[in-house]
């Protein structure tokens, strides 16, 4: 976690996270004393190659630098409220495929009981302040709307070789018609 944040990350995330326990371990490892237990290195990216006062990036680390964790597996929800009071913790991101295969379900990211799930993260993370955040696939502002009305803070929109993926198997058949 160090060296991602000190390359310039705008934060971490952390997967299959189960317990309040791991959550403060994260913590720990991205935070500087006395938080966490992070080393301090000011000749990185982050802390522009030692131009900056320590003081002053550890205080832009603790204040920007956004930290997460993923739900994303059945153990997870008997533990979502603990989970969710960690101070420090910014985020969880609700990982539907993972959390699918926890519960017997493979690839049913849509079945009640992942959908329940995530409804679960969303009201503990209301009762304690934090965001959530659901990755959402093609068609994205159809699936993206879906979740923010569900009380979703933070959408990913898929990950760069879905999304072109995506894009060139359209334009490809947009092409292909061409010779029709």
């Amino acid at each position: 976690m160090r060296k991602a944040l000190e390359i310039g990350a705008g934060g971490i995330l952390v997967p299959h996270v189960n317990t309040a326990e791991e959550v403060e371990a994260v913590v720990r490892a991205a935070k500087f004393p006395p938080r966490g237990e992070r080393g301090i290195g000011t000749l990185c990216f982050s802390a522009r190659w030692g131009t900056v006062k320590p003081a002053d990036w550890i205080r832009w680390s603790h204040e920007e630098q956004l930290i997460g964790v993923m739900i994303e597996d059945r153990r997870a929800m008997d533990h979502i409220d603990e989970i969710m009071s960690v101070e420090e913790l910014d985020f969880v991101m609700f990982g539907s495929s993972d959390y699918s295969v926890s519960i017997g379900r493979p690839g049913e990211t849509t079945h009640p009981l992942v959908m329940d799930a995530f409804r679960r993260t969303i009201e503990a993370a209301e009762r304690h302040g934090k965001y959530v955040c659901k990755g959402v696939g093609y068609p994205w502002v159809e699936n993206a709307r879906k979740f923010v009305e569900m009380g979703c803070h933070m959408i990913e929109l898929g990950h760069d070789a879905t999304i072109l993926g995506a894009i060139w198997s359209r334009k490809g058949e947009e092409v292909r018609k061409l010779r029709k």
